[in-house]
């Protein structure tokens, strides 16, 4: 209950941001960033060996490294789904079926080939786009 709660509120205050253009009391806009740098992202299905676990089909966003103190990585939007993150790590595993629907945002877009990822650095809000999205040979785990 409390992570959909958490979760809910993620949305609201990323519409609001975005809808509204302010941030933290300021009148400046989530502007396109430049301290996050996208290596590697792409879609990958992992099989498991045991019978009764569950086959996961994932985004993997790996990132040049960067100050995680100072950058969270918020959320990330992929095929008009949003993906609460929350954290500062080089790495991103995201479970496609773990996503929320978005409706109404200018960040949303179907496309299965590109994702929108929202972070914050001290006060200010930013956006990087990353495209070229490919699936990779889907795993078979031991």
């Amino acid at each position: 209950m409390k992570k959909q709660l958490n979760y809910i509120f993620l949305i609201l205050a990323t519409v609001a941001l975005i809808t509204t253009g302010a941030t933290c009391g300021s009148s400046s806009k989530i502007t396109q960033g430049k301290d996050l740098i996208v290596k590697e992202a792409y879609l990958q299905k992992e099989y498991p060996g045991q019978r009764d676990a569950e086959i996961r089909d994932y985004l993997k966003i790996d990132f040049e490294k960067f100050d995680q103190k100072a950058i969270v990585i918020d959320s990330v939007y992929y095929a008009s789904k949003v993906y609460k993150v929350g954290n500062a790590q080089l790495s991103q595993k995201l479970i496609i079926s773990r996503g929320k629907a978005v409706s109404n945002s200018q960040f949303k877009n179907e496309s299965k080939n590109m994702a929108t990822i929202f972070y914050h650095k001290q006060e200010t809000s930013y956006y990087i786009s990353v495209e070229g999205i490919q699936r990779k040979e889907a795993l078979y785990l031991p």
